[in-house]
């Protein structure tokens, strides 16, 4: 069976303190496109993206096409990465309630799991290596008692993961579409200072799901391979009359 790679890239907003319940997401048909069909070489690709500002995912889905190999051919090679990152959400404060000044470093880290009924989806996901795994922090030098810091929203430490694992099979005949749900978990630690620190943190993300279908050959139709097989005789036949000449 011929190797199969496929990339993707996801967006996420939205992860923090607390859990949310399950919601919708908006539609994301649109943006799968293939290129020439079927004998010619060509790929179908797609980035699926979704952005919410939520206190811990919980079944977000993404919606993935499957490629069609009664319009394209058979499919000949597929790539699948995921990244993202997440940044601490707007009016996300530090409050020191403490009676002197305080240096410390406050940490988020969010996990990011992902399911599908798809068994060989489902495979593929659980092969990413490295985890999907994405944190941010920020240092406040020398807080004044009672004073309150803000944290700035820039994206922290991004993660790129792809598909290690086994070949998987993406085909269905007429196409269709499968789903994927997203899920966090986020943890917070603050180290240094000596206590009395008060946050009111949410945390954004994005994760970007992006994946291509390769198809088509490189092998001669039998029309060319009959063209230069002719043409390799003719050149025989004339090696031989060189020979005699």
């Amino acid at each position: 069976m011929i190797s199969k790679s496929l990339i993707v890239g996801m967006g996420l907003a939205g992860v923090g303190l607390g859990l949310g319940g399950a919601f919708s997401t908006p539609a994301q048909a649109a943006g799968y496109v293939c290129g020439a069909v079927a004998p010619a070489v060509g790929s179908c690709s797609q980035v699926v993206t979704v952005a919410l500002t939520k206190t811990e995912w919980s079944n977000v889905s993404f919606i993935l096409h499957l490629f069609d190999p009664t319009t394209y051919g058979p499919m000949t090679g597929m790539s699948l990465t995921v990244s993202g990152a997440i940044n601490f959400g707007p009016n996300s404060t530090i409050t020191n309630n403490s009676a002197t000044s305080q240096t410390f470093t406050y940490k988020e880290t969010t996990a990011f799991s992902f399911t599908s009924t798809n068994g060989a989806l489902q495979t593929a996901l659980s092969t990413l290596s490295p985890a999907p795994t994405a944190t941010d922090s920020q240092s406040v030098t020398g807080l004044a008692s009672s004073a309150t810091f803000t944290l700035s929203t820039t994206p922290g430490v991004a993660f790129s993961t792809s598909l290690s694992g086994p070949i998987i099979d993406f085909e269905q005949a007429g196409g269709g579409t499968s789903t994927v749900l997203a899920d966090t978990l986020t943890s917070q630690t603050t180290t240094g200072g000596g206590g009395n620190v008060v946050s009111s943190v949410t945390t954004s993300a994005t994760l970007t799901l992006s994946y291509v279908y390769y198809y088509g050959t490189t092998v001669p139709e039998p029309l060319s391979a009959a063209v230069l097989g002719s043409g390799l005789l003719g050149l025989g036949m004339l090696r031989r009359r060189n020979k005699r000449a």
